[in-house]
């Protein structure tokens, strides 16, 4: 028994080993599983090696299967890689296990691994498993590594300076480390600044700004240097000087600060708009705050404002502040405006003059065209219809016109009319009731057509000269409508078909290269047009006459024979029975055209050029001054051209002179009226005449200056000392005792030196804090003399109080 055991053992082994060579299995396995199964009561070795080699035969095996190798250096921080080798056939996949003494690495699988301070003194090895679809896997192990060894220690860097701080320890000027040169390089600094040798939070970078709190102490920067291989190192800076404060800058001032102008109407409900003026130099932004007898008026903070019910009676002002970088921030308010006053009443309706009854024309049958004439009404006016049957007002029967209905029969039609005009009481007038509607059962009686027809010419025709051409238009007098249009042929024109009815004519026509448009009579005003009534198939015949355009030229020059270019000439009627006869500008030769001119008297006016800087004087034609003693043009109907009205315009009479102070030092900025004496008033600052504004050495110069006697006032307005005295040019300063230039026109006027004294002033800022309740952008200043205030003025927007024009005392 125990030789047929041995014999079917020999049997399993040599069974095993032939599948291992067809399948690639390892030996030991199979034998394994042979003994396994020969010691198995009640199996055989035959039942046990069959299944197995059934399954080998449905797998292949790798015919080249070599072991990894392991590549890099076995030291603490170096990286390991391994090689899989060339394997036959390639596989599709390798499944890596990197093991420590033969202890798998948790977490390890990848091609490369990086040596930890845990595999100090161990040997590594890489399991890779060959995956292949069709191929049984198959796992080798690599060779083990020698033992793994420690890091090497790091080095210290061959040079290590420290770092030096570049710039001036000084407020808000920023600081930069500059690291020097370390050897060998570093991969990286970091930063670190400390005031008074504490680090202050999150001041990382190259570079620092000193802050207000850090005035007076000392800096220092930290750079800290990093290498691969390179003992990480700090070094840290020589102290900075003591941190100064920052440099007070001293803002500039602004050289020209006018005071604002309000323009518009001080009426309840108008808007008024302020203007800042010509600053010097420009400010970046304006603000601007309005008041209403000196009180601020609350959130009226822009350029214009609506003026209120409250303000009536008030005067208005506007302070403008302007402020730009670098420059003290400076208000000025303007002059006050007249008193506020309530807003105009909307004037009351009034009735028509003549508000007729509507007439119904036509018959009223069915399919007929009945028509709604309202009438001639005073003044003219806007009409709209609406047509009734019985008492019942018709859908959609609004217009002049209306045709009559089936379900109008039996019921007699009207029509209301109602007239609008602006500033008349809206009015309706309601026509008389037509007959009752029948039916269209027998057409009306046709009315026939009549016919307008005729020609046009010329009041003087020229002898020999082709017909005129253009058109004529029938218009409806009453609602000034074009009914129809016939242009000219042979000068004349037709109108077949026209209704009855009340008409005028307009003719559009080319003479002379000029579009003549007149209406019957001849008019060019379609309110006098003449009129004319057409009959119900009657037949008229009418004959145009027109007036030929008249032109009006001319030249204008100055007193030197030069062609004045840019003058204004203008036709004004002489009586009220003439119509505006148009204008022209002069050329660059001085020469000029008023087109288109109707029969009547003109005088011409010659407006002084613009620019004008040789100060030309206007005049009327015939060189007068005044326009009652003007020539008079007159203008015929027979003219066709009326030329040689010339004109030659004086120089007007030039003031120089210069304004100083007490000291002979010029006073820029002043403004100098030259005011007609009749018109000079004391204690008024002039506003008529003409002006100029002193330059920088006080000098003025002021044209175009009309004949007659004048006085000169000079003023300065200013927000800032020193202030000067008004004053009249010439006596004691008065307008009674000033001097009295006597201007001839082309004539220099005797050049006066005006002097003016210093007015005491008193310029205070107010610095604090407001108490609760008032507004921190305003405060009043008052100076008190005997416990009563003398002078007052507001301190607005942190600026100063500027109280001028201060008698001397205490």
């Amino acid at each position: 028994m125990a030789a047929a055991r041995r014999r079917g053992l020999v049997g399993l082994l040599a069974l095993a080993l032939v599948f291992s060579s067809q399948a690639g299995l390892a030996g030991g396995a199979v034998a394994a599983s042979a003994a396994s199964a020969a010691e198995t009561p009640g199996s055989t070795a035959a039942s046990t090696a069959a299944p197995a080699a059934a399954a080998a035969a449905s797998v292949a095996a790798f015919t080249a299967a070599p072991l990894p190798v392991i590549t890099g250096t076995a030291r603490v921080g170096s990286p390991l890689a391994v090689v899989t080798g060339a394997w036959t056939p390639q596989p599709d996949s390798f499944t890596l296990a990197w093991k420590r003494n033969g202890v798998a690495i948790a977490g390890a699988t990848g091609s490369a691994y990086t040596l930890v301070a845990a595999d100090l003194g161990r040997r590594i090895t890489v399991a890779a498993t060959a995956v292949k679809a069709g191929y049984a896997s198959l796992a080798k192990t690599s060779a083990a590594t020698a033992t793994v060894l420690a890091a090497p220690a790091p080095t210290a860097f061959a040079v290590a300076p420290k770092p030096t701080i570049v710039g001036t320890p000084t407020v808000g000027a920023p600081l930069t480390a500059a690291p020097g040169a370390w050897s060998p390089a570093p991969t990286a600094f970091a930063y670190r600044w400390l005031v008074n040798g504490v680090a202050v939070a999150g001041e990382t970078g190259t570079t620092f700004t000193p802050r207000a709190v850090d005035a007076r102490k000392r800096i220092t920067v930290t750079v800290t240097a990093t290498r691969d291989g390179s003992a990480t190192t700090a070094r840290t800076s020589v102290a900075s000087a003591v941190v100064l404060a920052a440099p007070v800058v001293k803002p500039a001032t602004f050289t020209r600060i006018p005071a604002p102008t309000v323009s518009g109407t001080a009426q309840v409900g108008a808007t008024l708009t302020a203007s800042p003026g010509a600053w010097a130099p420009a400010p970046s932004a304006f603000a601007y705050r309005w008041w209403a007898n000196g009180v601020a008026i609350a959130g009226e903070t822009s350029a214009a404002y609506t003026v209120r019910a409250a303000d009536l009676r008030k005067r208005i002002t506007v302070t403008v502040t302007g402020s730009l970088a670098g420059y003290t921030t400076a208000a000025k308010t303007s002059v006050a405006t007249a008193a506020v006053v309530a807003a105009p009443v909307a004037p009351v309706a009034k009735p028509f003059a003549v508000a007729p009854v509507p007439v119904i024309a036509g018959t009223p049958v069915v399919g007929g065209a009945l028509t709604a004439t309202p009438g001639a009404w005073s003044p003219a006016a806007t009409f709209a219809y609406r047509w009734d049957a019985g008492t019942t007002s018709i859908p959609g029967a609004t217009g002049p016109t209306y045709a009559p209905v089936a379900g109008d029969v039996g019921q007699a039609l009207r029509v209301t009319v109602t007239a609008t005009a602006a500033g008349y009481v809206t009015t309706s007038r309601t026509s008389a009731a037509t007959a009752v509607v029948v039916a269209a059962d027998v057409p009306p009686e046709e009315v026939p057509a009549a016919r307008v027809t005729g020609g046009v010419r010329l009041d003087v025709p020229d002898p020999g000269a082709p017909a005129l051409t253009g058109s004529v238009e029938l218009v409806d007098p009453d609602h000034r409508a074009v009914v129809a249009t016939s242009d000219l042929v042979d000068g004349a024109f037709a109108f077949p078909g026209v209704d009855p009815g009340e008409y005028t004519l307009r003719a559009l026509v080319e003479v002379d290269g000029e579009t003549v448009e007149q209406y019957l009579g001849p008019t060019r005003d379609r309110l006098r047009a003449r009129t004319f009534v057409v009959q119900a198939g009657g037949a008229l015949e009418i004959e145009m006459v027109l007036i030929r355009p008249t032109t009006v030229s001319g030249t204008v020059t100055a007193s030197d024979g030069s062609p004045v270019a840019g003058a204004r000439v203008s036709l004004v009627a002489a009586t009220d029975a003439d119509f505006p006869g148009g204008s022209a500008t002069t050329d660059a030769a001085g020469r000029y055209t008023v087109r288109d001119v109707d029969p009547g008297g003109y005088r011409v006016r010659v407006a002084a050029p613009s620019p004008n800087p040789a100060g030309l004087l206007g005049e009327w034609y015939g060189g007068s001054a005044d326009e009652a003693s003007g020539a008079v043009v007159t203008v015929r109907a027979t003219d066709r051209r009326v030329v040689g009205v010339d004109a030659v315009l004086d120089q007007g009479a030039r003031l120089t002179g210069v304004v100083r102070d007490a000291a002979g030092k010029g006073i820029a900025d002043a403004t100098v009226h030259l005011v007609p004496t009749a018109d000079a008033v004391e204690g008024v600052e002039p506003v008529t005449g003409r002006e100029a504004t002193t330059d920088a050495s006080g000098a003025f110069e002021i044209t175009g200056i009309l004949p007659g006697d004048h006085q000169a006032f000079v003023a300065i307005d200013r927000e800032s000392a020193p202030l000067y005295v008004s004053r009249w040019a010439g006596g004691t300063g008065t307008r009674a005792t000033a001097t009295v230039f006597r201007a001839v026109a082309g004539a220099a006027l005797p050049s006066p030196v005006i002097v003016l004294a210093v007015s005491p002033s008193v310029t205070a800022r107010v610095t604090g804090l407001a108490a609760a309740g008032w507004d921190a952008d305003l405060a009043l200043v008052t100076l008190s003399q005997g416990g009563v205030v003398r002078h007052a003025a507001y301190a607005r927007d942190g600026g100063a109080a500027f109280l001028e024009d201060v008698a001397p005392g205490t």
